[in-house]
């Protein structure tokens, strides 16, 4: 027979621990030998290894929203996985995986394999999100090897997927662009809103938004130039002159006038402020005028002591009040001038301010327009006082211009207390500008997430189409296969069903019909999380994945397709179980599905390596070790091989027992039990099973008596029948296992 030369070769760049990792090696595979096992300390890469096959499980959608910084080289931004393991005649047969930091992820599988993972990953989204209880949800069947002719059915049914495919991909492309134009703008990824932008999510209907990208990129672009330390806008003020109020009563109420003639009358009232002013200044017995400090002749003492006659009189306090009262209205009017003028500055500071933020576009600053009314009022109120001050005995009734005047007023002042508040507001929103800059990202990613589906409506709605008629053509070929296909279903609940036996024998058993795990009578499924030890967890999960096999195929040929990456599916177990998982291996990679699929196992577990390599269930045994992998030339040194090489000594050698034989001989009995017939429920019924052992008188007390450090007052046994055991325990294991008796001979 011909030699069929595999060549095996996995190689990284910056993957984890892994940054220049180039393994190539040839192996004669004439017989299927395709089962390999990679030994590695913890932190060496395997799990990378093991994490970077798992990505070819993951769909479009999938991979398209993969954190590719989980595997990536801190500090790196590209990474690179290839991996071949086939004929050496076949060059391109091989999976080459590109990763970009946050970007994309390439897989091109050119090797016919379909990758089958078990890791932490593995368990942890698909066991421990369904709480250890085996998923029911199985859909489908595997096509048996009868032939109908579904060829051109099959072939329209690839045309239709690679045309899926492709617009698929056209609209990922479109999205992705997307995406891009947010990444330039810096938004922060953590942002809710661009985190809720997948590529899953244009696929799905959103509630239509009134903010436009284009406006929304304009604002953007304004908040950018915002000056830096540009001042607070002042607020507002405005006050009223309480006592213009007053002049409404004054002006209605009737004087009366003096006595005095006309002529002095308009004389005093035309000079008033003068006049009081001289008459305050000027004293009985002064001779002198205080302005012009000239002599105070007869006539002109008549005119001050007319003077001082109308003063003293009603008409002449009168007038004082009108002319106060021009003085608040005057006042009042310059009040409302300065007011304008400050108004026309302050509105022309909020506009400036408000075309840089955005939010802030709906904040209108409000219009006053009855200042110039209400200084109109107001001059009409100082004619009447005019007037008033003319003839204090006339009755001036305005009381209707009181109530607009108050009315206008009233109007600013409420007026300008809503311009300080928007003024407060936009103040705010200026020196909070984190604030600003944060929500108008978030605008902007909702706008830009409902562009892109506007834009994508037709790509969509073109995809959904093909993929309908994808799926009416693929139920069709389903229907015309239904006659010749097993249930997948089925077939993963008789594996799990197996798969338990072999573990746990009737302590835990498995019912096909409910799809549930039981204890004794009871279904388990709802508590499994806090009825299963850790160690009982990590064989559950090992048996969904093993039985989980019948999920990846269609047909029954595709069982060939299957390559498994099996990594350390002994975390958390006991030794005990350790010769369990080790058998159950040997056994699965013996079955007729898979006993020329390659089988790759990962392990940081010295003991698994080694009952892998001493029992020969693997063909190829390698290292891994500072991101080189080598061939393991000779076998590792175990607990199991210390053991067996101190018996072999005792039966073989002439060697004299000593006090841990006891222990070597359970240790050994018990490794076996656990490893062939891990069903039976002890030691002693596994000794009883086996003919050697039942026959011997010795062992079974023995190693009930003596491993367990009893006192004695005399010796039990000679050491010629601890020999005896010893030798039946040899003899024992060269039956079974001739391999290891000869490899310890070797090394002795």
């Amino acid at each position: 027979m011909l030699k069929e030369q595999y060549n095996f070769k996995i190689s990284t760049n910056n993957i984890g621990p892994l940054q220049s990792l180039n393994f190539n090696d040839n192996f004669d595979a004439t017989n299927g030998n395709k089962k390999i096992a990679i030994y590695a300390k913890n932190g060496s890469g395997k799990t990378m290894i093991s994490k970077s096959f798992s990505l070819c499980n993951k769909n479009e959608v999938e991979l398209c929203s993969y954190n590719t910084t989980k595997l990536i080289t801190k500090g790196q931004q590209m990474a690179n996985f290839s991996f071949k393991l086939s004929p050496s005649s076949q060059a391109n047969k091989t999976l080459n995986i590109s990763l970009i930091k946050n970007g994309q992820t390439t897989i091109n599988n050119n090797t016919d394999y379909i990758f089958h993972i078990f890791n932490s990953e593995y368990v942890k989204e698909n066991i421990e999100t369904n709480k250890y209880a085996p998923n029911d949800k199985i859909d489908g069947y595997i096509v048996g090897k009868i032939n109908i002719d579904l060829s051109q059915d099959e072939n329209n049914l690839k045309i239709l997927k690679e045309e899926l495919d492709k617009k698929l991909q056209d609209i990922k492309e479109i999205y992705l662009k997307n995406i891009k134009e947010l990444d330039l703008l810096k938004i922060d990824k953590k942002t809710k809103e661009y985190k809720d932008f997948t590529f899953e999510s244009i696929f799905q209907p959103v509630e239509s938004i009134s903010n436009n990208y284009s406006d929304l990129l304009a604002q953007y672009n304004s908040l950018k130039s915002l000056p830096d330390n540009l001042p607070d806008i002042q607020e507002l003020a405005f006050q009223i002159q309480e006592e213009i109020f007053n002049t409404f009563d004054f002006l209605n109420t009737k004087y009366i006038k003096s006595q005095i003639a006309k002529d002095i009358r308009e004389d005093i009232t035309n000079n008033f402020e003068f006049i009081s002013l001289g008459i305050n200044k000027f004293t009985s017995n002064n001779s002198i005028c205080p302005f012009c400090k000239t002599n105070i002749d007869k006539y002109s003492q008549q005119i001050i002591n007319n003077y001082i006659g109308f003063l003293d009189e009603k008409e002449s306090k009168m007038i004082a009040k009108a002319k106060e009262y021009q003085k608040y209205l005057s006042l009042q009017i310059n009040n409302i001038e300065n007011f304008k003028r400050d108004y026309k500055e302050v509105r022309s500071s909020f506009e400036s301010l408000k075309k840089y933020l955005p939010s802030q576009k709906g904040n209108y600053f409000d219009d006053i327009n009855n200042l110039d009314n209400t200084v109109q009022i107001l001059a009409e109120i100082v004619e009447k006082l005019k007037f008033k001050i003319d003839n204090i005995s006339l009755e001036i009734d305005i009381s209707e211009k009181k109530e607009l005047l108050a009315k206008n007023l009233q109007l600013i002042i409420n007026t300008v207390e809503k311009i300080n508040k928007k003024i407060l507001k936009i103040n705010q929103v200026k020196n909070k500008i984190g604030e600003e800059r944060l929500l108008l990202n978030r605008k902007l990613c909702e706008a830009k997430k409902q562009d892109t589906i506007q834009s994508l409506r037709q790509n969509i709605a073109n995809y959904k189409d093909t993929e309908q008629k994808y799926k009416v053509l693929k139920n069709a070929i389903e229907d015309k296969k239904s006659k010749i296909k097993k249930d997948k279903k089925s077939e993963v609940a008789k594996d799990i069903k197996k798969y338990l036996e072999y573990f746990f024998g009737k302590k835990y058993t498995f019912d096909e019909t409910k799809f549930a795990i039981m204890f004794k009578d009871y279904i388990i499924n709802g508590e499994m999380e806090d009825v299963l030890s850790d160690g009982e967890k990590s064989i559950i999960a090992l048996c969904y994945y093993l039985a989980s096999i019948h999920l990846l195929v269609e047909k029954e040929s595709d069982y060939s397709k299957i390559c498994y990456i099996i990594d350390d599916p002994i975390s958390s177990m006991d030794f005990s179980y350790v010769f369990c998982v080790s058998r159950l291996i040997d056994t699965f990679c013996k079955s007729d599905n898979t006993n020329k699929n390659p089988v790759i196992v990962l392990t940081h577990n010295l003991e698994f390596m080694n009952i892998l390599i001493k029992n020969q269930i693997i063909d190829l045994k390698y290292i891994l070790s500072q991101s080189h992998i080598s061939t393991l030339s000779k076998e590792l040194i175990s607990p199991y091989e210390h053991h067996l090489i101190d018996i072999i000594n005792i039966s073989k050698n002439g060697t004299a027992p000593t006090h841990t034989t006891a222990n070597s001989l359970r240790y050994l009995i018990e490794s076996i039990w656990k490893f062939i017939k891990p069903d039976l429920q002890n030691v002693e019924e596994f000794i009883l099973q086996e003919e050697l052992f039942k026959n011997n008188e010795y062992i079974i007390t023995i190693i009930n008596d003596f491993s367990h450090g009893t006192i004695r007052q005399e010796i039990s046994y000679t050491d010629e029948q601890i020999k005896n055991a010893c030798d039946c325990l040899v003899s024992y294991i060269d039956k079974n296992f001739p391999g290891q008796i000869k490899l310890i001979k070797n090394q002795l």
